[in-house]
């Protein structure tokens, strides 16, 4: 059963339809949110990682048919709001951006702050941000050097079919060579030099399920510009 799982992953990312799906929903859903993609872009790793700390995981529902991301903007809207929510100023976000450029260090301890109190005050309660929302805002907005993409890992979870489970995060290399990635809360540094090797990284910490196949994602387009299957 796990060889006709992985001969079903090879024919879906063939046809690539989540990500057609996921362009159409952020069309529908999210486009009047597009203009703030490019309000923190050119981050570091770590800047980012911090960022994505100050939300919760909320769940895909009907709206999603159970899995879409949203567009970067959206994400930014949920950074920026409970920004807002912990300091109660509205000027918050412009205040961190300069704070930024001026001491990285303070500006990262004032979200390890706002994370620690506030951590998702101002998101959507109906809305929706999931590992594939995180990753595809960190590959926009982690700066270009750092060659991020968003990795898409499957494995199965038992005999049946439909017994199978994934996690997307972003991927990102250093300027030696070392790649890391991260999702919501968790940042993973040094992981190897190789896809495959942060491929194994993330299956040993989901458990030690069977791959059935990867693939990664340009974070511009959504195109699907590599694939793994066994």
């Amino acid at each position: 059963m796990l060889w006709l799982k992985r001969q079903l992953y090879k024919l879906a990312t063939l046809i690539d339809i989540y990500a057609w799906w996921c362009r159409t929903y952020q069309w529908r859903n999210d486009s009047q949110y597009f203009w703030l993609a490019e309000r923190w872009v050119e981050l570091q790793p770590n800047e980012a990682a911090a960022l994505l700390r100050l939300l919760r995981w909320q769940a895909d529902g009907l709206r999603e048919l159970g899995d879409a991301a949203h567009h970067p903007g959206y994400v930014v809207q949920a950074i920026e709001d409970t920004m807002r929510a912990a300091t109660g100023q509205m000027n918050t976000p412009d205040m961190l951006r300069r704070l930024r450029v001026q001491d990285t260090m303070v500006f990262l301890t004032a979200l390890e702050n706002y994370a620690a109190t506030n951590r998702g005050r101002g998101q959507d309660p109906d809305g929706s941000l999931d590992c594939e929302d995180f990753a595809l805002w960190a590959a926009r907005a982690i700066a270009v050097r750092y060659e991020p993409v968003i990795l898409v890992v499957a494995w199965s979870t038992g005999f049946c079919p439909w017994q199978m489970a994934g996690h997307a995060v972003c991927v990102y290399r250093e300027p030696d060579g070392v790649m890391g990635y991260m999702d919501l809360w968790h940042q993973r540094e040094d992981v190897g030099r190789a896809l495959d090797e942060v491929v194994n990284d993330i299956l040993h910490r989901q458990g030690g399920h069977p791959l059935v196949g990867w693939r990664v994602y340009r974070p511009a387009d959504l195109i699907a510009c590599q694939v793994g299957a066994v």
